[in-house]
């Protein structure tokens, strides 16, 4: 079942449910927003919250989200709750918040005293003594049951929300919509590219959600971080934007007032938004550059052992040197901007600051090793990496070549068909239109300011014209192409201009 497309949405987060509804209600008609992201639980829901709130936005017209994050790990909504929260239809779906973080990193965050109830959990599977590719199979096994559950009673979307460029694929597959973070501690640019694939992938829903908190601070990010990520969100062409990891109102003597916050998300949500209407969403997408990479939740290189943070794939399987491969490919294509150790906390970037908001892709989307010929239509340059591609992945990508196409793979990942890989440090095979390009190992790839790519001259002329302007964020939906430029050199302050072509 597909989720039925829809207009956009702007939400936010309440801050839980909160008693004072009279304020909210003030609160939420001075920002112009009547869509609510409310989270329940802490540490268990009332069951009869679902109906409670229902029955509340029902009554005014509003909409909402369920945002279930503070649940323990292995609770699920019971089906007669679900049916409640749908009742009047005003409920958009579920969220399941940092669900990514809470399968991988269960023995980081909850092996705490003070969370004992969650202790020794994953949040879909135990994938402790599996292999990767069980360890797949488990959590798709069980987010797939978990989706068709919800939808069965009633909610639109079960929406996965993530805090890093993982398991977005997998979840997908399983009939989530996908809802990447952007700011917090993550890769922006690098969330939405992954994400925008997921979601283009297997036809569900995308969202975004505009998460201001940084460890471990309320209103973590500075304002004008804030309204830039706002755009940076609506152009990537979701269905829904929200926000939350800060507070957008509180009570003033003269009754609700907005924070800097609740007043900048008014202004994106009442101002910017009808005066940039937007002909297209992320489902018009048509990368030019596509990554395909099996969803091994591989995000930084620390998950080589089982350590205090991050932890391994999946929570349990250490990662190895080819899951790290596409840590490279990141770091090309950004310009440098993003490490080649981590997709996560934008600290230590080439610009001298931290937490920074801008990192430059041109028309990049990542799929997974199931994509076929509809996601490589538009392709231009191909990235294989991962334990494993699938055969109808091979023939489409072989056909993609022929074509024109360039395709930089490991060797391991060289279809037989395409030719031998000879000795030395770069392979290049003619193949038809186009051309396979096999490193001899994946950090060739790293980019070095002084030559615009990476050093070995082979490689840059291969991928010559796969990495656009150094100082632009640029996609392509339909007929139209966004570009997001850095207003004085300052990168969190973004310029957006869309132009058809």
């Amino acid at each position: 079942m597909t989720a039925p497309q829809s207009p956009l949405r702007i939400a936010f987060d309440p801050y839980g449910w909160s008693r004072d509804r009279d304020l909210l209600v003030a609160a939420a008609e001075l920002m112009g927003i009547l869509c609510l992201d409310i989270h329940i639980g802490s540490p268990m829901p009332d069951l009869s919250l679902a109906r409670e709130i229902a029955r509340f936005c029902e009554t005014r017209g509003w909409e909402f989200m369920l945002n279930v994050e503070n649940v323990p790990i292995g609770w699920d909504m019971p089906p007669a709750m679900i049916r409640d929260a749908a009742e009047g239809g005003k409920c958009l779906g579920v969220v399941f918040d940092e669900c990514d973080h809470r399968q991988i990193n269960t023995h980081w965050e909850y092996d705490r005293s003070i969370d004992s109830h969650l202790s020794g959990k994953h949040y879909f599977a135990e994938t402790e003594g599996m292999t990767l590719a069980q360890a797949y199979e488990a959590v798709l096994e069980n987010a797939s049951q978990r989706s068709r559950t919800y939808r069965a009673a009633g909610v639109p979307w079960i929406v996965s929300e993530h805090l890093f460029p993982a398991m977005m694929h997998v979840l997908a597959r399983a009939g989530f919509a996908v809802a990447p973070k952007v700011l917090k501690e993550t890769q922006s640019a690098v969330m939405l590219a992954c994400a925008a694939g997921a979601a283009k992938q297997y036809d569900t829903e995308l969202m975004v959600d505009v998460d201001e908190w940084w460890h471990p601070q309320l209103f973590g990010h500075p304002m004008k971080r804030y309204a830039s990520a706002l755009r940076l969100a609506y152009w990537m062409g979701p269905s829904v934007v929200y926000s939350e990891g800060g507070r957008f109102y509180q009570k003033g003597w003269r009754g609700a007032e907005l924070t800097d916050q609740g007043k900048l998300l008014r202004d994106f949500a009442t101002k910017y938004v009808p005066k940039h209407p937007r002909p297209f969403t992320f489902r018009d997408l048509k990368p030019t550059t596509v990554i395909i990479h099996f969803d091994d939740t591989c995000f930084d290189n620390r998950q080589l052992v089982l350590t205090e943070f991050p932890c391994p794939m999946y929570g349990h399987v250490p990662v190895t040197q080819t899951n790290t491969e596409w840590l490279y490919v990141w770091n090309l294509l950004s310009h440098g901007y993003v490490r080649t150790d981590s997709l996560t906390h934008t600290w230590e970037t080439k610009l001298p600051c931290q937490r920074i908001l801008f990192t430059p892709l041109n028309n990049v989307a990542v799929y997974d090793h199931l994509a076929g010929e509809r996601e490589l239509a538009h392709a231009q340059f191909i990235f294989l990496t991962g334990i494993l591609i699938s055969s109808q992945t091979y023939q489409a990508v072989m056909r993609r070549v022929r074509e024109g196409a360039t395709c930089v793979t490991p060797t391991r990942l060289l279809p037989p068909e395409a030719g031998t890989v000879k000795n030395g440090s770069i392979t290049v095979i003619p193949d038809g239109k186009g051309t396979w390009v096999i490193p001899a190992e994946f950090y060739q790839l790293h980019y070095e300011c002084w030559r615009n790519g990476p050093a070995e001259k082979t490689l840059r002329v291969a991928l010559d014209g796969c990495l656009g302007p150094e100082d632009e964020w640029r996609y392509r939906f339909g007929e139209y192409e966004v570009i997001a430029r850095m207003l004085d050199n300052d990168p969190d302050m973004l310029d957006f201009s869309l132009t058809r072509v």
